[in-house]
């Protein structure tokens, strides 16, 4: 690894990758159901790095460089003041633990792991003691890789084999409340389809995509990228939405968004198009622009319902290690359809979480709440009370870690509102 290389602190799902191909997605969604690529299970939990540093046994959260480590890191009599309420005993517990792993390894394999702070373990920490999107029954710590911020190769041998003697073997804790914890590596799952089950799901699959590339006619391909489908998908929200932007303009008006090509059409462009009227049709899309993020996520509402049902029908073919409470099946499913309700009953408000203020939803709040709701609107799907699956694929002769989530993201993300506030503010239903 590189001495610039950082955590991952975001591995990409399918819909996110752009660049990918209609294709791509088919072969390696097939892949999967194959039994071709290995794959881990996703765990919906908090990461826990930690390290070893001059003895004392120090844990960080996901964002780490060289001057957090020196100048930070929790050790258990500092957890209180570096955790919030409610995650604090989770992270009390886990360290806990955490010491009894490290403990039963000799100083020699600590040193060599650690090299005295200089390597850290990323981990994940998944425990009902910290309420998350995916109820788990147990609690569990799973290490995931080694990573240096000083450049140091944790690809060495030294580092590699130390890493499994520490992380390899699943092993059996007690904390201080007598709570019991499972310490280990990340499940790799088993494929339990039959042979039958998954020619059937790759059928399934191609099926899928076909029909969401044929919704668009001749403007896409098997070999068209996601991109392009994301380009086309603004435009047709454009279209609807905003009736000033002129047909001449509209594709390169999307592209602003979809391809991040600002630079490339810009308020020059447009005047000398539309001299007369270029202030007009520039302010309409700065409007567009003011919320980008969320015209995107609409304009490919679609194509993110199909990945659904892709991580729906993997999904079926995998045995989950972890999750495994199937009674949240319906809790998750109600979760949306009672928002949906209350949408429908006009019940829902944003509350001030500052002073307690109801407010009406605002055009924002208001388009959250809507594309919140059509990336869920296929919750049906939800069968397997997972988060997802990571895996390594080859994408356009890279070879790239990805994700596929199924239903989660679009769970998390609506009822999200209205858990976690932006800017004191949340969604509230009354």
């Amino acid at each position: 690894m590189g001495k610039e290389d950082a955590m991952e602190t975001h591995i990409l799902n399918f819909y996110e990758d752009l660049d990918m191909s209609f294709r791509e997605l088919l072969v390696v969604s097939s892949d999967i159901v194959n039994n071709n690529i290995q794959v881990q299970e996703k765990m919906d939990g908090q990461n826990l790095t930690f390290t070893v540093k001059d003895g004392e046994l120090k844990i960080f959260g996901k964002r780490l460089d060289r001057k957090i480590i020196e100048s930070r890191g929790a050790t258990w009599k500092t957890i209180d003041e570096n955790y919030s309420e409610i995650t604090r005993e989770g992270f009390k517990s886990a360290y806990f633990v955490l010491e009894q792993h490290l403990s039963t390894f000799s100083q020699e394999d600590i040193d060599n792991i650690f090299q005295n702070g200089k390597i850290v373990i990323e981990s994940a920490m998944i425990t009902p003691l910290v309420p998350v999107t995916i109820r788990y029954s147990s609690n569990y710590i799973r290490f995931i890789r080694p990573f240096s911020p000083y450049g140091l190769d944790v690809s060495s041998s030294l580092v590699t084999e130390s890493f499994s003697k520490i992380t390899s073997v699943e092993r059996f804790y007690i904390d201080h409340k007598e709570r019991t914890w499972s310490v280990g590596p990340v499940p790799v799952l088993k494929n339990i389809a039959t042979q039958k089950e998954r020619a059937g799901t790759t059928r399934n699959i191609k099926k899928s995509i076909v029909s969401l590339i044929n919704e668009h006619g001749e403007n896409l391909t098997i070999e068209s990228t996601l991109g392009e489908y994301a380009t086309i998908a603004v435009e047709d929200y454009i279209r609807k939405n905003h009736k000033n932007i002129p047909n001449e303009i509209r594709k390169n008006v999307a592209k602003r968004i979809s391809e991040k090509a600002k630079k490339e059409f810009t308020v020059s462009h447009i005047k000398n198009i539309f001299p007369d009227s270029y202030k007009e049709i520039w302010e309409e899309v700065k409007l567009i622009e003011k919320n980008e993020i969320l015209v995107l996520a609409s304009s490919i509402s679609r194509l993110e319902n199909t990945i659904q049902k892709i991580g729906s029908l993997v999904f079926d073919c995998l045995k989950f290690e972890l999750a495994k409470d199937f009674t949240q099946i319906d809790d998750l499913q109600n979760s949306v359809k009672e928002i949906v309700s209350a949408k429908s009953n006009h019940a829902i408000k944003v509350i001030n979480t500052a002073n307690g203020d109801i407010e009406e939803l605002s055009d924002k709040w208001s388009m959250k709440l809507e594309v919140g709701i059509e990336r869920a609107s296929e919750i049906h799907l939800l069968r397997k009370p997972v988060e997802g699956i990571v895996f390594m694929a080859d994408i356009d002769n890279r070879k790239v870690r990805r994700k596929l989530t199924g239903m989660f993201t679009a769970i998390h993300r609506l009822t999200g509102l209205f858990k976690f506030t932006t800017g004191n503010k949340k969604l509230i239903v009354i």
